[in-house]
Parts: C-alpha cells; structure tokens; sequence
C-alpha cells in the first residue's frame, strides 16, 4: 500500500487553486493562479522542488478564479502540456465575445507557452481539460449546456463543440479524462427536476453518441447551485471519482467504461473541493478542504479508512490538488 502521510508540495507566495498532473517520466506538472495571472511550474523530483514559474496567460493580468474555479492541466502526447483556464472578461467588463475558456501548450522542446487561444469567446463556466498520448485533446465548457471542444491532433485546431445534451448544474465544478482505450469521460452535476445527482458521461473513441450514467446514490433537492467541486481520475482499473453532496465528501471505484453503477463511499460529514488519487493497489488517498483546513484520508482497496486522518490548517479556503508519483508517493498541493 501506498504511504499513509502524502507529501506537501510547496508552491510560491499567493499561489492558489493549483492543478497538477505527472508526465511519463515522472514529472509532476502544476499549474496555477497569482493573483491575475496564471503560472506553471515542473518538478523532476517529485515535489520537492519546482522550476522558476512561466506566466501562461499572454495578456498579462487576464485570468481570473478561486474556490474550485482555476486552472486545469493535462499532459498529452510527447508529454506536450495543455492548460485551460478562466479570463478575467467578466471582471473587467469586456464585450461577451471577449469572455470564454482560454487554452495553450507547450511543446516539450520548447521554452513558451503557445499565444493564448479563446476556444468558445462566450460567457460560460465550469471548465475542465482532458488530454492524452494519442493527440487528443478535450476542453469542457458549460453554457445552458454541457460541451466537448475536441481536438484529434494535440491542440493545433479544435472541431466545433459538441452538445453533450443534459441538464448541468452549469457552476458546480467539472472534471474530465481519456482513458486508455480513448473513451473521454466527463464527470458533472445534473440539475434535473432540481435533483443534484453527480453523473458520468462517456464519448467512446471513433463515435458520436454520448452515454451517461448517475454515480451518486444519496439524493440531493436543492432549488439552487451548492457550487461544488468534483475530481476524477485514472486508476489500475478504471476511474475513480469524487465529489460534493451535503457538504459531505463522497468517492467511487468505476470500471474503465463504467459499465455497472458504483458503490458511493463517503469520506468525510464535512467538506469541499476533493481530490482523489489512487495508487496502482487499489488504495486511495481522498483529501478535501474544511474551511481553510486541508484533510486528507487514506482508503484500502477494500475502500475501508487505514490509519487516522490527516490534516494541515491555515492554507486557504480554495481547492487543493494532488498527484501519485512514479515511486508511490502522495503529494499534495495545499
């Protein structure tokens, strides 16, 4: 089994709302905002220490986030990073075809980041990025709507988006990724009938229909958006999930195409924001914000707590993130 203690990561003075990912070679990637900007970071030894930070956005001082909202980061094909995040269009009262989901890479023999793209140029909300070693590339964007900007060559261009077709809770916080078999998993919250269930969708490789699956059990009415966060994430297996109801943290164990429905596990009575990794043993460390208290508890592959929760006070009200190193080792961002 995995550690039980993970290992903090330190980031830079006003850091907040991080996304990390590890590369094939065992590189943790991070990306996140200062102030009103977004920046990006590596480290070739698993979190102790990390490069000088690179701006990612071009227009100086044009992002925006906080809470769950910030950057997402996903590695893809040569180990190219792609970044998405929120502009700040809104904040400073620009035309709505100025508002959107901005996206850049950056090559592995490269030393910049791609000038900054606006993928939809629109109001909307809730982004999440997914990307993989095939060339694909996924950005997911709420606007009435859930949909898919797909990519087939590694972020070059992008096809027109895609109507997923459901009923989004449109500021509750997304999460999406490829499997191995290229299906592109998008996880969110219905709203249907007002019922806020946390729901899967799948696009299979190669077609156009989409399938979608309710993974959470305990029902939640509520006639408003709790905006929450969510996590998904690749496992030996398949996937594994995470995400808000009540303000309780639960988590789920799928298979990679999610064919049967999950057993809904709860974490913690009270939490936000969660993240979930999972170790190639079927263990998992699932971690979560307590007002400005991170939390973390690790789970067996039975899906039983092991050992006591852990816990750091005083880093921040906002999302943490968190990656499982090539040697086994937990590391989160507070």
């Amino acid at each position: 089994m995995a550690q039980e203690a993970p290992r903090m990561a330190t980031l830079p003075q006003g850091a907040f709302v991080p996304d990390a990912e590890v590369d094939s070679h065992g590189v943790i990637h991070v990306a996140y905002l200062n102030a009103d900007d977004v920046y990006y970071a590596r480290s070739a030894d698993e979190g102790r220490t990390f490069t000088k930070p690179l701006r990612v956005n071009t227009e100086a001082g044009f992002a925006s986030g906080g809470r769950f909202r910030g950057p997402d980061l996903a590695v893809g094909k040569n180990d190219s990073v792609h970044i998405i995040w929120y502009n700040a269009g809104y904040q400073q009262k620009r035309p709505h075809e100025d508002w959107g989901v901005m996206y850049t890479r950056l090559d592995p023999d490269t030393k910049r980041f791609e000038k900054a793209r606006n993928l939809n140029q629109r109001p909307s909300d809730n982004f999440s990025l997914a990307a993989d070693g095939k060339g694909n590339v996924a950005v997911i964007w709420m606007a009435g709507g859930v949909f898919a900007t797909r990519s087939k060559n590694g972020g070059k261009t992008f096809l027109p988006a895609a109507d997923i077709k459901v009923d989004p809770c449109e500021c509750c916080g997304s999460r999406a990724i490829y499997t191995a078999d290229g299906t592109l998993s998008v996880l969110y919250r219905d709203k249907t009938e007002d019922i806020r269930d946390t729901n899967l969708a799948q696009l299979a490789a190669d077609s156009d229909s989409w399938s979608n699956m309710v993974i959470s059990e305990t029902p939640w009415p509520i006639d408003s958006c709790p905006m929450t966060g969510s996590f998904l994430t690749l496992t030996k297996s398949g996937l594994a999930a995470a995400w808000e109801t009540k303000n309780q943290i639960h988590f789920t164990a799928l298979d990679e195409n999610a064919k049967s429905k999950p057993k809904e596990i709860r974490a913690t009575d009270k939490g936000r924001y969660p993240v979930a990794i999972a170790a190639d043993d079927g263990s998992k460390l699932v971690a979560w914000k307590n007002d400005t208290t991170l939390e973390w508890q690790l789970f067996g592959s039975d899906n039983a707590p092991k050992g006591d929760r852990g816990s750091l006070a005083n880093v921040g009200e906002h999302r943490p993130a968190g990656v499982l190193t090539k040697s086994g080792t937990f590391v989160l961002f507070p």
